[in-house]
C-alpha cells in the first residue's frame, strides 16, 4: 500500500496511487486479514471510531459505517475521528459535532474543536486582541456531549482530558484543573522563575517562597 490509516474497530483505510501527475490515491477499507470490506474507491478516508469513518470524494466529506453504507451525504469540508458517539465536522470555517447516526447535535459555530474525552471536549471561539489580531492559545470552553458549556478553562494550547483532571499549558504555566475548572496544582512563572502553586494560588514549591 502507498498509504495506510491506523486500525480501529478491526478496520483500516488503505490506498494505492491512482495517478502520478497529478499524484492521486484511491482508498478502500480492509480488515485485519487484509481483505477488502468496503471497496470504495474514496479520495480520502479518516480513522474508524465507534464503527464509523469519514470519507471524501472530491472536496467534500461524509460519514459511512463499517459496511460502507452512507450515514450522511458528502456535505462536510472535514470530518474527524468519532469518539464517545460524537464526530467533529467542519462546514466552511466553523466546526461542530454530529452523532454516529449523522444528526447534527452541536452546531458548527466554533473556530476549533477537540475530540471528546471522558464526556468533555475543548472548543474555541474566534478571539482577537485590541489590534484585531488572532489571539494565540485563547481560553477554551469545555462542553458536554449535549453541547452545554460546563466551564471556561485557562488559556491552553492543547488540553488533555483525563477521568478526574485536565492538563492545561500555556507559555507561562502548566498543570492540572478539575472538571469544574478549578486549579488542582499549577506550575507558573513568577518573577522569572518557575514555582508550583496550590488550589489557593499559594506557592508550595520551592518551599518558603
Amino acid at each position: 500500500f502507498d498509504i495506510v490509516r491506523p486500525f480501529k474497530d478491526g478496520l483500516a483505510g488503505v490506498a494505492e496511487m491512482a495517478t502520478r501527475t497529478p499524484m492521486t490515491f484511491k482508498f478502500r477499507v480492509i480488515d485485519r486479514d487484509g481483505q477488502t470490506v468496503v471497496p470504495g474507491p474514496f479520495d480520502n478516508i479518516g480513522t474508524f471510531g465507534n464503527g464509523v469513518v469519514g470519507v471524501s470524494r472530491g472536496e467534500k466529506w461524509g460519514l459511512i459505517d463499517a459496511q460502507g453504507r452512507a450515514i450522511t451525504p458528502l456535505i462536510y469540508d472535514s470530518i474527524g475521528t468519532c469518539r464517545e458517539q460524537r464526530c467533529e465536522v467542519q462546514r466552511g470555517e466553523q466546526w461542530g459535532f454530529i452523532d454516529i447516526a449523522g444528526q447534527l447535535v452541536i452546531p458548527a459555530k466554533y473556530e476549533t474543536v477537540n475530540a471528546f474525552e471522558h464526556g468533555l471536549a475543548a472548543v474555541y471561539e474566534k478571539t482577537t486582541d485590541a489590534a484585531g489580531q488572532p489571539v494565540r492559545n485563547p481560553r477554551p470552553f469545555f462542553i458536554d456531549r449535549a453541547g452545554q458549556v460546563q466551564f471556561t478553562g485557562p488559556a491552553s494550547a492543547t488540553p488533555v482530558i483525563y477521568r478526574d483532571v485536565i492538563y492545561v499549558e500555556s507559555d507561562t504555566a502548566c498543570g492540572y484543573i478539575d472538571r469544574l475548572g478549578r486549579v488542582v496544582v499549577m506550575a507558573e512563572q513568577r518573577g522569572g522563575r518557575w514555582v508550583v502553586v496550590d488550589t489557593t494560588g499559594q506557592v508550595i514549591w520551592p518551599a518558603g517562597q
